[in-house]
This record gives structure tokens, C-alpha cells and sequence, in this order.
């Protein structure tokens, strides 16, 4: 268990970096999860996300990617830092008549945790925030776009899969931002920056960072 006098104020981000592997590399769930919630109640949420999370998410591909770590240890880090933003999404107030950012994955793709990050960042620029999940049906967007109203859709795809086996699903968001010109459509991911292009989506505006949804200037 570490307190908070444990943590070294000369460079704290590097201690969680180095802890949070450590966790990792024994698949300790708990410790992971309570190192993040250290390092939120010491840097906040946007620093925390900036500094703490992405790079832990980073190292972890890494390490999967290079064998060092097993199925097991990326996929309960990943869980746990996945389950931890949910819960700050959830939790953080924001007005009910504040505009709704709706997100969700591609059909097809099911890594949300850049989805999640997104959102937070939308919630910490005063958007109330939905997100529909991993894969969801092309319909299930479509139905929350009219139930729901929002003043922004956001889609993810972080693998080919979406562009490779639920091409024909690209082609139908498309068509669906175009008959919703009030709202913004905006669409990002490693996967999307590859085939964005080849499928000439333009209603569907590819988005690299929060500041091509929200510029700073309209914060």
C-alpha cells in the first residue's frame, strides 16, 4: 500500500511510471488501481490522463508487443486503467443542460479506452458525455443520435478491422453525418488515419486531438 509520503516529490510522474509496470508485470489489479487513483488525487484529472495514463498505456502495447508481458498482464492492465476512467466519466458533475458528446466505437472495433480518454476531455470542457461501447451496430448510433440529441458524434477505430470487415458500416456513418448537418461528426484512430483517405469520407472529419473537435479558442 503506498502512501502518499511514499511518493517522491522531486519526480513524482516517474514514480508512477516505473510503480504502475511494476503492477503490471504482476498482473496486481488492485495496486494498479490504487496507483491511479494516487495519481489523481495528486495531479488531477487532465494531467493524470496526460501524464500518467497514456504513457502507461503506451509502455504496456510495448511490452505485449515485444513479448515481455503475456496476454494476461496487458489485458488486466488495460481492464483496470479502462474501468478507472469509466468511473471518472461517470462521477464527475456536469450541468444536464450542458451539450451532450456522444462516442463510440466503429463496428467492429473494440478498443474503447481511447474513446474513454476523448470523452473525459470533452467532460472537462463542459460537454455531458455517452458512450455507446465497443462494436456497437451502425443502427444502435443511429437510434442514440435521434434519442438523444447531441451537439457532437464521435467515432474511434484504432485497428483495421472496421475499415477491413465492417467497410460497408464506414460507408453508412458516413451517409448518417451527412443528413445530421447540425451536428459534427469527427472520426480518429490509428486504423481511420490509415484508410481516411481511401475511403473519402468528408462528413465524418478526421480527428487527431481534442483540439480538432474543440479548439482552444471556443473553450
Amino acid at each position: 500500500y503506498i502512501k502518499n509520503k511514499d511518493i517522491p516529490e522531486a519526480d513524482p510522474v516517474s514514480f508512477f511510471h516505473k510503480a504502475l509496470i511494476q503492477a503490471g508485470t504482476e498482473a496486481n489489479e488492485h495496486e494498479i488501481l490504487h496507483l491511479l487513483e494516487q495519481a489523481h488525487h495528486k495531479f488531477g484529472v487532465e494531467k493524470l490522463i496526460q501524464d500518467i495514463v497514456v504513457p502507461f498505456l503506451h509502455e504496456v502495447g510495448q511490452l505485449w508487443c515485444e513479448k515481455a508481458w503475456g496476454e494476461y498482464q496487458e489485458a488486466i492492465s488495460s481492464q483496470t486503467v479502462r474501468d478507472f476512467l469509466s468511473h471518472i466519466r461517470r462521477h464527475f458533475f456536469v450541468p444536464d443542460d450542458a451539450p451532450l458528446a456522444l462516442g463510440s466505437c466503429l463496428p467492429g472495433e473494440r478498443h474503447e479506452i481511447p474513446m474513454q480518454i476523448l470523452l473525459i476531455q470533452c467532460m472537462l470542457r463542459g460537454y455531458r458525455t455517452l458512450m455507446l461501447g465497443p462494436s456497437p451496430a451502425p443502427t444502435a448510433i443511429q437510434s442514440a443520435i435521434a434519442l438523444k440529441k447531441p451537439a457532437i458524434v464521435l467515432l474511434t477505430g484504432s485497428t483495421e478491422i472496421a475499415y477491413n470487415e465492417f467497410a460497408q458500416s464506414v460507408h453508412t456513418l458516413e451517409k448518417l453525418a451527412q443528413v445530421h448537418e447540425h451536428i459534427s461528426f469527427f472520426i480518429g484512430g490509428a486504423g481511420t488515419e490509415q484508410f481516411y483517405e481511401q475511403f473519402q469520407l468528408k462528413a465524418l472529419k478526421l480527428a487527431r486531438t481534442i483540439e480538432d473537435i474543440l479548439p482552444p479558442a471556443n473553450l
